[in-house]
């Protein structure tokens, strides 16, 4: 980023936490700690001076969920932990700018992005070490973006439920898998909202509207004689003309404008209901209406088009007639979003020449009922059959960039919403397809007849 206003702020303005312990404490201290600080992320690990480590609340749990967990972690010394697992601290300098510390940190591996950093002080500026929330740190970003935009409504539609959406995630500590889900599937929405953001603030600042201001100026000037000025001045002679075509520039930036504006809600609006859907899961049914699913798969080809363009990738359309369907609008983009994203990247990193990703739509049956076969097909990588029946498992990935939560949480969105998803490939190198099956509600069993029905989807 080149933007001044993201360059001048750094982790010194951001508030930090310095809770500590001695590494030679005891883990059921650490346990006390953050039994009674509820919003406690992480405590600093010491050794004297020295600082040893960190150990987040996130980690500290998991160890004590290990079989014999709390028998051998609550009565020992903090070392026995440390030296069974990763407790190295991510630290980083007081000066260091915002987005280069949010580039270093969404660097780290898969299951350490979003543990808290360790801020580094200068000797003589208080404690040495003091802990940041990465909520803290991405929303100062988010921040830092909107006033960017600077007086845009939707901008600050988009700063505003980006923060609150962030606040929410922080506080569902004990569900590091839903947490997991609903950054994923953000992620994928986000590129394509900093895109539009990116467009809008370029026509802002190639916009004609100058021009309006020289015309204006320049009729006041002959004011008094403007007949003549029209008859006689070259530049008078030309204004007509010329003031035709910069309605006619001013015009196109509008609509430029407005449809970027357009797609920048709906995302917004996506990216709303992915982070409500996951909160209220264990509590709170989904919301249905009728889709038509033709237009819900531009809507995913659509978050994904930029990417498609810069890899060259052809998108093939292969839509059949089905009735519209009804189901839970956003959980199913979720899904959509995330089986196109997976078939990009097969594809862009494949060694094809011709890179093409197939998206369809046509009627099958679920169980000897009617339903909605939507396929996202590649020519990419594709899956070598033993991995096929893992493809779904939590943590499990094909990719050495992948973190193995999309597929998974794709498929348990499909069984919440009464289908099921599927994966097929013929082998390595040879591509693959998903193929999202949703039934239609109160659709009969299908009788045997003379004719065919349509085939069950594997």
């Amino acid at each position: 980023m080149s933007d001044p206003s993201l360059q001048e702020i750094t982790l010194e303005s951001l508030p930090t936490t310095d809770c500590r312990i001695d590494v030679q404490r005891s883990g059921k201290e650490v346990q006390a700690l953050f039994d009674a600080h509820s919003l406690l992320h992480a405590i600093l690990l010491v050794n004297g001076e020295a600082l040893a480590g960190m150990i987040s609340r996130r980690l500290f749990q998991q160890m004590l969920t290990r079989p014999f967990g709390r028998e051998v972690f609550l009565n020992r010394s903090l070392t026995v932990m440390t030296s069974m697992v990763d407790a190295a601290a991510f630290v980083l300098p007081w000066n260091t700018q915002i987005h280069d510390a949010v580039k270093q940190a969404l660097a780290r591996q898969e299951a350490m992005k979003y543990e808290p950093i360790v801020v580094e002080r200068p000797a003589g500026a208080g404690p040495r070490w003091a802990l940041l929330n990465m909520t803290v740190l991405l929303q100062a970003q988010s921040e830092s973006l909107a006033r960017h935009i600077g007086a845009l409504k939707a901008a600050e539609q988009v700063r505003e439920t980006l923060q609150n959406e962030l606040v929410r995630m922080s506080r569902q500590a004990g569900m590091a898998e839903v947490a997991t889900g609903v950054l994923h599937n953000v992620g994928n929405v986000l590129n394509s909202v900093m895109v539009s953001t990116a467009r809008m603030d370029s026509v802002l600042k190639q916009s004609r509207v100058g021009s309006v201001r020289m015309t204006a100026d320049l009729m006041q000037e002959n004011e008094a004689v403007l007949p003549e000025f029209f008859a006689r001045d070259q530049r008078g002679k030309a204004l007509p003309a010329y003031l035709g075509k910069l309605a006619d520039l001013l015009n196109h930036e509008v609509e430029s404008m407005n449809s970027e504006l357009k797609e920048l809600t709906q995302n917004v609006e996506h990216i709303r209901q992915i982070v409500t859907a996951q909160q209220s899961f264990a509590t709170i049914k989904a919301v249905k209406e009728m889709v038509k699913l033709d237009e819900l798969l531009e809507n995913a080809i659509r978050i994904n088009a930029l990417s498609f363009e810069r890899h060259k990738i052809e998108v093939v359309r292969e839509f059949s007639a089905v009735e519209p369907l009804l189901t839970d609008k956003h959980h199913v983009l979720q899904v959509l979003v995330n089986l196109i994203s997976n078939a990009k990247k097969a594809v862009r990193d494949s060694d094809q020449k011709h890179k093409r990703v197939t998206i369809g739509i046509r009627y099958g049956t679920l169980e000897n009922r009617r339903a909605a076969v939507l396929e996202v097909a590649d020519n990419g990588m594709g899956i070598a059959p033993d991995r096929l029946t893992k493809i779904f498992s939590h943590g499990f990935t094909t990719r050495e960039d992948g973190h193995g939560f999309g597929l998974h949480t794709s498929a348990n969105a499909a069984k919440q919403l009464g289908g099921q998803l599927n994966a097929a490939s013929p082998g390595p190198g040879r591509g693959a397809t998903f193929t999202l099956v949703l039934p239609y509600e109160n659709a009969p069993a299908m009788e045997p007849a003379a004719t065919p029905a349509p085939a069950q989807v594997p």
